[in-house]
């Protein structure tokens, strides 16, 4: 994805934070309240992704002058999307085995 302005960490992980919160609240109540099994829903929340990035590159497909300056570009956008998806699945290291070395 293609954005104007400068990149701000803290910021984009607060909203990270929020969307997760956001999506996770969404997907407990979905599994309770339909009985589907939990990859079902799974499913159902990236196929919402897919039709939310369609929605807004639609819109912005023309939008010149649009003050996000975001330009889609579908093959390099979902190929963000999924890269974005893999690394948050990604095992992590587990360091806690590590021997403490010394203090800091």
């Amino acid at each position: 994805m293609h954005y104007r302005g400068q990149h701000n960490e803290a910021r984009e992980a607060a909203a990270h934070e929020k969307m997760r919160q956001a999506v996770l609240c969404a997907f407990c109540h979905i599994v309770q309240t339909t009985g589907l099994q939990p990859m079902e829903v799974l499913g159902l929340a990236a196929a919402a992704v897919g039709a939310i990035y369609k929605d807004l590159a639609a819109m912005h497909q023309n939008s010149h002058g649009c003050p996000c300056g975001w330009e889609p570009q579908a093959e390099t956008d979902i190929a963000t999307l999924q890269n974005a998806l893999a690394a948050e699945t990604a095992p992590r290291a587990d360091l806690r085995w590590l021997k403490v070395a010394g203090k800091a």
